[in-house]
């Protein structure tokens, strides 16, 4: 399982925990459209509440982007960002000890594919699990202006051996045959 590194780094890199205001949900049965004559102009969504809530509100987000992607804003029309979610499965099951433990990929099986385990340290000094849904990605833009705000409201890093496992997760997720 991973453990995040408290007191972050004021650099933004993939895998960091981020909060931002709301987290939204693409729902095309509820979402509504503001059109005009040439078209639909806007799309209004609204929040996801099933993402775990920031210690000061907001919801809690993963920076899922490259490095490069943050390093050259400019070149980027957005951020890919994932919630952090409630485990999907009760403490002490069988399927509840496969997803915290999905983590790395050992001999070629991805289990739990579409998660990624964490453990977030809670105000007490305990520490919450929680899982980063890799099926509810989505991007946030303006690179240029989303990151000086991720940044100011990062607050867990992986450690580098946990940022190659995240990455190697992620990447089997979207690359999966």
């Amino acid at each position: 399982m991973t453990i995040l590194v408290g007191d972050p780094s004021g650099v933004l890199r993939q895998g960091d925990v981020c909060v931002v205001d709301f987290f939204p949900r693409w729902d095309v049965a509820k979402s509504q459209t503001v059109s005009s004559q040439s078209g639909t102009v806007a799309i209004q969504m609204s929040a996801w509440n099933s993402v775990k809530e920031g210690p000061d509100g907001g919801h809690l987000v993963v920076v899922c982007s490259h490095d490069c992607d943050v390093d050259n804003p400019r070149q980027r029309t957005g951020l890919l960002l994932a919630p952090v979610i409630k485990t999907p499965a009760h403490r002490g099951t069988e399927l509840y000890a496969t997803i915290m433990g999905s983590d790395q990929i050992l001999d070629g099986v991805v289990h739990a594919a579409g998660l990624f385990p964490l453990s977030i340290p809670d105000v007490g000094g305990e520490a919450t699990d929680v899982v980063i849904d890799f099926s509810s990605l989505i991007s946030m833009g303006q690179p240029v202006r989303v990151i000086p705000m991720l940044r100011e409201k990062k607050l867990y890093e992986m450690d580098d051996a946990m940022r190659v496992r995240f990455k190697m997760k992620l990447a089997a997720f979207v690359g999966r045959p």
